[in-house]
């Protein structure tokens, strides 16, 4: 799950790029502190399960 949300934020990161000049609007503090309560690990776990619905279903990614 890691790998798909890592992939993801890259793609993001690469179109904010190619729109201009990239912004930084919290400090890295804050940064910090919303990294401790982001993406629980019940969070991770429901979206590897969903992962896994769709790839048993051979959805399209």
């Amino acid at each position: 799950m890691y790998a798909i949300l890592l992939e993801r934020a890259c793609r993001i990161q690469l179109t904010a790029r190619a729109a201009g000049e990239l912004r930084h609007w919290t400090s890295h503090q804050e940064c910090l502190e919303k990294d401790s309560v982001a993406w629980p690990h019940s969070q991770i776990d429901a979206g590897w399960q969903h992962w896994q619905r769709r790839v048993a279903l051979r959805q399209p990614l």
